[in-house]
């Protein structure tokens, strides 16, 4: 096997399944030949059959996935695989002292709306006189 690089990763929004089937449908090539493959943000590395044959190569370079040309390469020995590191972004916690661990509100506008009561006992209400009687779960 010999790993690729193609021009297409999460932030195009694509999934294995799409690389695979562009890849079968358009180079003929059987899944079960079609080896790892690492989605990066935007870029993937995947495993073919070493020596794929000139003319495929040239075709799979382009073809389209999620909205964007495969521009697929062999992957040169030593080449760094790694992404860039992404940028710290700090996390402003905006929950408040509701929070996770934090005090629960009830009452009216609390988690539900329901102020407090959620139906009480159902078995204190008197029958319907609709005559309805519930005979169990549906079954379609």
């Amino acid at each position: 096997m010999e790993t690729y690089r193609i021009s297409v990763g999460h932030q195009h929004g694509v999934k294995p399944a799409n690389i695979v089937g562009a890849i079968a449908n358009e180079a003929g090539l059987e899944s079960r030949f079609i080896g790892r493959i690492d989605i990066h943000d935007d870029f993937s590395l995947l495993d073919l059959p070493a020596q794929m044959p000139s003319d495929v190569l040239s075709h799979l370079q382009k073809v389209w996935v999620s909205g964007q040309q495969l521009q697929m390469r062999a992957l040169a020995p030593g080449e760094d695989t790694n992404p860039a590191p992404r940028p710290f972004k700090p996390r402003f916690d905006k929950r408040g002292p509701g929070g996770p661990g934090g005090p629960r509100r009830s009452g009216p506008g609390g988690p539900g709306g329901h102020g407090g009561d959620r139906g009480g006992d159902r078995d204190s209400r008197p029958p319907r006189r609709d005559g309805f009687k519930p005979r169990g779960p549906r079954s379609f």
